[in-house]
């Protein structure tokens, strides 16, 4: 994994994304209509994060489970 990272960086023009998926019940409706969950901040705090990167945070979920997404340009 290193070496795809390393890949990435060296090859330029390029986007890094990162996939986490899981399989498990999904995020309540009411914690993804309010971005996080009462006194949480996972969420707000990861965006913030990959917004600071130059970066995207998308997280798509359903009773199938979880995706979070970041994609950061690599210059």
């Amino acid at each position: 994994m290193r070496e795809v990272i390393h890949n990435a960086f060296k090859c330029g023009e390029a986007t890094l994304i990162a996939e986490v998926k899981d399989n498990g019940k999904g995020i309540p409706e009411s914690v993804t209509a309010e971005g996080r969950r009462a006194g949480h901040w996972g969420m707000v705090t990861m965006r913030e994060r990959a917004q600071e990167i130059g970066g995207t945070l998308s997280i798509d979920t359903g009773p199938g489970g979880t995706t979070v997404t970041l994609v950061v340009p690599v210059s």
